[in-house]
């Protein structure tokens, strides 16, 4: 059975869509005519901090035929968070070009994380983030498991550079939320990356460039990632984003006082920070910064840049 990701995040589309705690729908839709999804199932949940029940839910077509769009609704769902990874399990039988059917298996969780105003919710829950940005502590691979055993333990989430999906499966099994970095400014090259990191429940945040132009509105699952840009005096906001990453010494310009938008306020860390050190420092951030009500979330950024 092959992992599902390696070639189909960009002709198959997967996404939530109707969530609440009495059911969830889950589509499976192709979007290229050579390729045919059969049927599937989805079963669970599982994880990894509690024993569950699971069932077995099948996929049925739904909708023009020609669409090829599948659904199942999922009753009483369990969320994925932080602490307490839910996660399903989905299996697709495939047939590409008219060839010989083969199946593919993907790990599949329903992350709560929308915006309000100025704050951040995670399951109905005001949400509040602490980033870390410590590149040198994920440099090895070996170094990935103690990242993400150190993000679990402080609550903190994990700001990822040129990330693989090894740490995106590690921290989906974990219940680790990261926020993902990407530097391309290529429309093409960046929905890309997008389709494959929206499937992964622990990515909850990308933090794009502000050169980048996207087409909008963005379709589901990509629509689900919250989308940050840092904040430049004098410069305007891109209509894609949903979240300004502002500078300390920043906030008290005029113009992200009428913001509606949620701030994320970032001091600069040494690069050779450890996740505990950066973390202590997200607190220490807030407490300087306690009476600006618009902040949603603190980051502990390596050399205080982005880009």
């Amino acid at each position: 059975m092959l992992l599902l990701s390696q070639f189909i995040s960009n002709v198959i589309t997967i996404y939530w869509d109707n969530v609440n705690s009495i059911q969830a729908e889950l589509f499976v839709q192709s979007d290229d005519a050579s390729v045919t999804v059969l049927g599937g199932e989805l079963s669970g949940p599982f994880c990894c901090n509690a024993h569950t029940l699971s069932s077995r839910y099948a996929l049925r077509p739904c909708g023009d035929k020609e669409q090829q769009v599948l659904k199942v609704v999922l009753p009483d769902p369990c969320f994925w968070s932080p602490g307490a990874p839910f996660l399903y399990q989905l299996e697709i039988k495939v047939c590409i070009n008219e060839e010989p059917e083969s199946s593919h298996s993907f790990p599949l969780g329903i992350r709560p994380l929308t915006i309000r105003g100025h704050d951040f919710f995670y399951a109905e829950r005001r949400y509040v983030m602490r980033i870390v940005d410590v590149p040198q502590a994920v440099q090895k691979t070996q170094d990935i498991e103690t990242a993400l055993e150190a993000c679990h333990e402080t609550g903190a989430v994990l700001l990822m550079r040129r990330p693989d999906e090894a740490i995106f499966q590690e921290a989906t099994q974990k219940g680790v939320l990261l926020a993902a970095q990407i530097e391309s400014t290529h429309p093409d090259q960046v929905q890309s990356e997008l389709n494959k990191y929206a499937l992964w429940p622990a990515v909850g945040m990308v933090v794009l460039p502000r050169e980048l132009v996207l087409e909008m509105p963005l379709r589901p699952p990509v629509s689900s990632l919250i989308r940050a840009v840092e904040y430049r005096h004098g410069e305007s906001v891109p209509p894609w984003a949903q979240v300004l990453i502002v500078k300390e010494q920043c906030l008290g310009e005029a113009s992200l006082q009428e913001e509606k938008r949620p701030q994320i306020v970032c001091c600069p860390i040494d690069s050779a920070a450890s996740i505990v050190a950066a973390r202590r420092i997200c607190d220490d951030l807030q407490q300087r910064t306690v009476a600006w009500q618009q902040i949603a979330g603190y980051l502990a950024l390596s050399k205080g840049a982005l880009y």
